[in-house]
């Protein structure tokens, strides 16, 4: 029940502040593009921590672990990371087709993202990341991207809804 009012009050608050005038209040705006801004500074800060402590915290599962498990896990993450691996490419291509990038600079931006990804395991945590890299590396329309991103990985991601 809890899960479900914030999820209501997240779409309520999002439309008010889509519907706020922020013309009348410009000091408003700049505390909360400065928030934003502090946020995403603070995750992307984390790419470079997060590896590292996934690490850790398998370290300890893989200790307690007999060898033919470790095994079966091996070849089970090989064989996920080879589908992550097409399906990324395929992602990439995409990306590369409709920002007329280079091959490179978006497997760069994306892997990045794809880190926070993996160690965060959740889709919200990647937010503010995706949207800061569509508008500042793919050089997409910033109106465009705050609507989309946001909403689309909230509604259409895979799993609980309401996780």
């Amino acid at each position: 029940m809890i899960k479900i009012l914030k999820c209501c009050f997240s779409i309520l608050f999002g439309i008010g502040i889509g519907l706020f005038n922020f013309d009348k209040y410009p000091n408003l705006f700049a505390i909360l593009e400065s928030v934003y801004l502090t946020a995403n500074k603070i995750i992307d800060s984390l790419v470079y921590i997060l590896p590292f402590a996934l690490l850790g915290s398998l370290a300890t599962e893989f200790a307690a672990v007999d060898i033919d498990i470790l095994l079966a896990i091996a070849k089970f993450s090989i064989l996920i990371m080879l589908i992550y691996f097409i399906v990324f490419m395929i992602g990439n291509m995409v990306i590369v087709h409709y920002t007329k990038q280079p091959i490179s600079e978006v497997i760069k931006s994306v892997g990045k993202l794809s880190m926070i990804a993996l160690a965060t395991q959740s889709i919200i945590e990647c937010v503010p990341s995706s949207v800061s890299i569509m508008i500042n590396d793919f050089l997409l329309n910033r109106r465009m991207i705050n609507l989309v991103v946001p909403l689309g990985l909230t509604i259409f991601r895979y799993g609980n809804q309401l996780n």
